[in-house]
C-alpha cells in the first residue's frame, strides 16, 4: 500500500499499468494516445461516479471502450470541471493531457478515441 504523500506524486505510477486513450480513425505514427496510469483512471471513476459526471464513471479502468465526439466534448468539460472540485496535482496533469490531446485530434464529428486497458 502506498502513503498517502506518495500518492500525490506522479512518479509514484511510473512503473504502473496504462490505461491509453487514442484517437481511432487517424493514423499518426508519432502519437502514442495518452497513457494515464489504472490507479489514476480508478480515481477519475470513482470521482466521476461521486459527482455523477458521465462520461468519467463510463471509463471502466479494467474495459475498452469507445468514445465519440460529443462524449469527448463532453470528456473536457468534465475535466475542467474536476480541476475546479478537487485540488489533485496528479489528477490535474492526466486531466490536462486528455484535455489537450482531445482538442488536437477531435477535429470533426466522426471523430473517435479509443480507450484501451
Amino acid at each position: 500500500m502506498r502513503p498517502l504523500h506518495k500518492k500525490l506524486d506522479r512518479a509514484t505510477y511510473a512503473h504502473d499499468k496504462v490505461v491509453k486513450f487514442k484517437m481511432s480513425q487517424r493514423s499518426y505514427e508519432e502519437d502514442d494516445g495518452v497513457p494515464v496510469p489504472i490507479p489514476i483512471m480508478y480515481r477519475f471513476y470513482h470521482i466521476g461516479r461521486a459527482y455523477d459526471l458521465h462520461q468519467l464513471k463510463n471509463f471502466s479502468p479494467r474495459e475498452c471502450s469507445a468514445i465519440d465526439f460529443i462524449s469527448m466534448n463532453l470528456l473536457i468539460a468534465e475535466l475542467e470541471a474536476l480541476r475546479e472540485l478537487i485540488n489533485d496535482s496528479v489528477l490535474n496533469h492526466y486531466g490536462d493531457q486528455l484535455i489537450d490531446y482531445v482538442k488536437r485530434h477531435s477535429i470533426d464529428s466522426k471523430s473517435r478515441m479509443i480507450l484501451s486497458a
